[in-house]
This record gives C-alpha cells, sequence and structure tokens, in this order.
C-alpha cells in the first residue's frame, strides 16, 4: 500500500573531524534515533525479487516503519512481535536514496541516513550517513566502500568477527573487526589515494568530480556523491564486488 508521509529533517554536520556542535548524521541502523520510546528501525537485508525488491531489519514491536523514496512515494509494512519488518516494493526504475522511518500516529522517527538502492543490480546496496562509515549491504570484498568529504573520511569493510585487519594508507594501521565482522578507520585526506587491506590493493578515483545523485562506474567501482538536509556533502566509492 502506498501513501506519501512527511519526511522529518535531519541536521547533518561534515565528517567527525569537522562537526559543529550537533551530532553527525549516521548510518541508518548504525544508531537509531530515539526520544526514549520509540526508536527509528534498522535495515539489515535488502534482496531482489524480479521487479521487486524486499526491505527487511527491525523495529519497534508492532510498529509501523515506512520507506520514502525521493518522489514523496511511501511504502509501509508492520513489525511483528519480535520487531521484524519486510517491506515489498517495485524495484527502482532509476538509482533511489530512500528515507526510513518508523511512524506512530502523525509522529515520525526517522533512522539517521539514506537507504541507497541502485538501478543496477550489480550496483551496492547501502546505508549512507554524512560524517558517518558507509554500511554496506549487499556482498564484497575486504573494502567495502571509502567516504570523505574533502578532507577527512572513513575506510570500512567486513572480516571475521574481532579478527585484526592491516589497512595500509596515511593514517592506516592494523584495526579490529567488531562482534559483526565490520571495521572502520578514520583516515585524513580527499579519499583518491590507494588503500591495501591484507593483500588486495583498492585504487579509488578522484572523488571530487561526483555528481550529486548520480551512482555512476568510476574506477573498478561505483561512485556516489550526495548531500545531507543540513546541507554538507560527502562522496561514496564502493570497490566492485568480489564474491558471488
Amino acid at each position: 500500500m502506498k501513501r506519501s508521509f512527511a519526511i522529518c529533517a535531519v541536521v547533518s554536520a561534515t565528517l567527525g573531524l569537522f562537526a559543529c556542535g550537533s551530532p553527525p548524521e549516521t548510518p541508518a541502523g548504525a544508531e537509531a534515533a530515539t526520544d526514549g520510546w520509540v526508536a527509528g528501525p534498522r535495515v539489515d537485508r535488502v534482496v531482489r525479487e524480479g521487479n521487486a525488491i524486499v526491505v527487511s531489519g527491525l523495529g519497534a514491536r508492532f510498529g509501523r516503519i515506512v520507506l520514502t523514496g525521493p518522489d514523496g512515494v511511501a511504502y509501509a509494512a508492520g513489525a511483528d512481535e519480535a520487531g521484524h519488518f519486510d517491506i515489498r516494493l517495485p524495484a527502482p526504475k532509476q538509482d533511489a536514496l530512500l528515507a526510513v522511518e518508523a511512524q506512530v500516529g502523525q509522529i515520525a522517527y526517522p533512522a539517521p541516513g539514506r537507504l541507497l538502492v541502485p538501478l543496477d543490480p550489480r550496483g551496492p546496496v547501502a546505508l549512507l550517513g554524512i560524517g558517518a562509515p558507509t554500511r554496506r549491504l549487499d556482498p564484497a570484498g575486504p573494502l567495502d566502500a571509502v567516504d570523505t568529504d574533502g578532507r577527512a573520511g572513513f575506510l570500512s569493510g567486513r572480516a571475521g568477527a574481532g579478527a585484526a585487519v592491516a589497512v595500509g594508507r596515511r593514517g592506516g594501521g592494523t584495526v579490529t573487526a567488531g562482534e559483526d565482522g565490520r571495521w572502520t578507520l578514520l583516515v585524513s585526506g580527499d579519499g583518491s589515494e590507494p588503500v591495501q587491506v591484507g593483500d588486495q590493493v583498492f585504487t579509488p578515483p578522484p572523488m571530487v568530480v561526483a555528481t550529486d545523485g548520480v551512482l555512476e562506474r568510476a574506477g573498478e567501482g561505483w561512485r556516489l556523491g550526495w548531500t545531507g538536509t543540513g546541507g554538507a556533502r560527502q562522496v561514496t566509492w564502493f570497490p566492485d564486488r568480489t564474491t558471488p
């Protein structure tokens, strides 16, 4: 069922080192927005089924979860007793950044950031947040993404839970993956330096030339520039998948 809902504004800032008073916008599902009663939902999985996609995750038990596209069209579903939800919607006809929120009456509780669903099935599926590392949901290699605001940014990837990951780059070193197998490293620069993760080397393309709102092929991967609701801009590069 489709309805149109107003999207609550999220005040965003530049990447962590340059925050200006307000906390940075973080990926949907990383830290849920909450007022003590209702938390923003967390998206864990996106699956294509023919001409449709199914977005799954966790929210408040028996709550209503809403995905809203850039055209203002919304798709909603209710969470079950455990908070699990599945929202089925048509596969996008263009690359889409979707707002994710919980609805209680007329009040919306947004998950910070946006859900990227590409037109091309080979493209990345990810949760993006201004001033925060991207959380990639589709299969990838040891490096999930490079995020930058032109001055600082994040490298992020996946490994075994608790594994030590060697990352070679200015400001790099060894990082430890969390219990979920994800790791993040804060780095300086515009994001265009080569990155070595283990024995693999990744070469990001120039990041400053990204076109806002357009997911495009760039180097051996995909590049997306976008602007948050507070006007802060971030560019993300996703290496091509190296696993099925």
